[in-house]
Parts: C-alpha cells; structure tokens; sequence
C-alpha cells in the first residue's frame, strides 16, 4: 500500500527482494499493482535461501561481523546490493519501507532518505526479553537488542527523516534513540463500504489468526491458553487456531489442548468470523499497529486483546483491553448480544475513520518532502 501511494506522487522505482517462495505469479502480481512504476525484483542470497542450520550459522557470522542483527539477512540480496553500489544517484527521494530495508542504507549518501520503520527494533528487542516466556527466544532477542542498537543507531543517522506506525513507536524511538519521529503513518486495511458485522452473538467460539513463525504470537497464544484453557472449559468455549506455518511440533503441542479447534491456514476467513463471538489478540511483546487486529475488525469481528495487541489503535476500538488471558476470555463468555454489536460498530468506525486507504493516503501525501 506504501508503494501504491508513493507511485501517485513522481516516477517511482520499486526495488524489493524475493521471498523463499515467491512465485513467477506473486512478481507478475507485484508489477500489476504498480502500473505506473519500474518494478525490479532481486534474488536472495545463498545465505537467505534456506532456514537449515548452516544458512543460520551464516546469517549469524554476517550480522555480527557487520553489527547487524541477523534476522535482516533473511530476506537479504546481494545482487541489490551490487545494484545500489553502481546506480543509487540516479534516485532523487529514497523511502526505505521496513526495518530490513536499512541494511541498504549505506549506499545512499546525496539524497533525502525516509525510514518508513515497522517499529524500533532495539526497543521491540528488549521488549521481548523481558516479555517472552521461551528462555531461547529471549536469549535470541538479547543478542539481536545489542547488535540492533548499534545498527539502528547508524542506520538512522543517514535517514533525513523517519516514519513510525503508532504513537506509542514514536515515544520509543525518543527515549531510545533521542530522535522524534518525523510522522506517524498508521497502517492501513481496505475496508468494504459498510460494516460486515461477521460474527455470532451465540457462539460459543473465539478465533486466533496469526503466523505461528513470529515469536511473540506463539509465546501469547501458548500463555493464554495455559493461563486460561480452564476458563474456556468452564464456559464450553473452543479458541478457533488459524494461521500459516505451524510446525509439525507446534500443531503436536496445540492437539495436547481440548479447548483448541486448530484450523490451520484458512484461504477464505469469512466462515470462520462469522461462527465465533470475539477474536482475541493474545500478544504481550511485540511493537507497532497489529494488522491481524485490524483484519478482525475490518470483518466486523469484537476483539478482546492484551494492550500490546491495541497498540496504536484507540482502546475503545476493542470488546475489551486487559493484560490477564482470564479476563479476556471471561470478556468474551459474559458479553451480551448488544455489547458485541457495539463493540463491532466502534470499531468498524475507528477504522474508517483512521485505518482506511484514504487516511494513509493522505497521512503519506502530507509526509513527502516538497520539492
């Protein structure tokens, strides 16, 4: 959606790098939406291919050798690094969209550059650590703050300007790095001309959508389900799993919970909103606007979630905020037909009002250097 409002205002050229299964079809796609750009898609590395320990151990040498966190040479191509080192002063404006896009930073000196940054990511780091239960992952995200730090760091001090998603990744950025944000760009969601109101005041259901591969939703889902599998037993309630990329572990540990109706990846979500009561956003680290938060709403769905879950999205958007997994799922359980109604009308509103396309278009406009 960057890509698309920025295509509206000059000649742009969309440089992006291919994903482990990207298809001839998801390029093809890529190009249509951008009718009026050059579109140039690179190749991954060889270190970025695979997810296999030799590929890890590598990403892991290169990220400490360049104080880089490793995560961002996933999706790294050195074939756009070889680009940029020839022919970035051809470019007049640069928009780096994502954190990862910073590790190509470096190669542009003369021109104004814009982070358009998911979150701060020292500061998701050490959110992370203190917020996740998995020993591993907190380790993982240690390493990853004291690399971040420096990087970030570096990273921000060749960016002319940067954007953040909510409010709340501007504060960090200001106590992190001393740094205010330039603009605050919330995410967006298209949204259909009037409320869906997908959901079922009787239902006994509430869904989780996410991935499974980003630590923060498994490690909430996981805590609410040990926190609160009994409340949902005591009411005769199932959590609804849907999502891509379980592992044949994770699916083994979600089997082991009675209350747990694991649906996996569901192509077309409408079904499955429209039998349950709520959504719940069960997340307690993590930084920046939930898109999975924002797709419920969109469909009409009520949404309890944790503040995480919330964060630059207004709270009486939400059924309800709370940090306790009880509590959300008693939210659910005692709510009546006419408090879900609400719930989704306000929400359904908050959107339109703030997270349509045309909000960030115009948020986007507003925010591009003149001249």
């Amino acid at each position: 959606m960057m890509l698309q409002a920025l295509s509206t205002k000059g000649r742009l050229t969309a440089l992006t790098v291919e994903r482990r299964d990207t298809t001839p079809s998801d390029i093809e796609g890529f190009r249509s939406a951008l009718p009026l750009a050059q579109t140039r898609v690179f190749a991954l590395s060889g270190i970025s291919r695979a997810s296999d320990l030799p590929s890890r151990a590598s990403r892991l040498v290169k990220g400490i050798g360049s104080v880089t966190p490793p995560l961002f040479f996933s999706p790294y191509s050195s074939e756009m690094e070889s680009y940029l080192a020839k022919s970035a002063e051809v470019y007049d404006l640069i928009v780096l969209i994502g954190e990862a896009a910073g590790v190509y930073a470096k190669h542009f000196t003369d021109q104004h550059v814009v982070w358009d940054k998911a979150n701060v990511f020292t500061a998701f780091c050490l959110n992370s650590v203190v917020n996740l239960r998995d020993p591993r992952q907190r380790f993982k995200f240690l390493l990853n703050s004291a690399l971040s730090y420096v990087w970030e760091r570096r990273v921000l001090r060749l960016c002319d300007a940067v954007w953040v998603t909510a409010p709340e990744e501007s504060l960090r950025l200001e106590r992190t790095f001393h740094r205010t944000a330039d603009a605050v760009i919330r995410s967006s969601i298209r949204l259909p001309s009037t409320n869906p109101r997908s959901f079922n005041a009787g239902s006994r259901k509430i869904v989780w959508m996410s991935t499974f591969a980003y630590p923060p939703n498994w490690d909430g889902l996981l805590r609410l389900l040990r926190e609160a599998g009994d409340t949902l037993r005591s009411h005769n309630m199932k959590l609804c799993v849907v999502g891509a990329g379980a592992s044949p572990e994770q699916i083994a540990i979600l089997e082991r919970f009675d209350v747990v109706e694991y649906l996996g990846f569901v192509a077309e979500l409408d079904e499955v909103f429209e039998n349950a009561a709520a959504g719940v956003v069960p997340i307690w680290a993590g930084a920046g606007v939930k898109l999975k938060t924002l797709t419920m709403m969109s469909r009409g769905l009520p949404v309890v979630s944790t503040p995480s879950g919330m964060e630059g999205i207004p709270a009486a958007a939400a059924l309800r905020v709370a940090a306790s997994s009880i509590e959300l799922v008693e939210a659910v359980a005692q709510a009546l037909p006419e408090e879900l109604e609400r719930a989704s009308v306000r929400a359904f509103n908050v959107l339109r009002e703030s997270f349509s396309e045309q909000a960030f278009n115009r948020s986007v406009s507003l925010s591009i250097p003149r001249g």
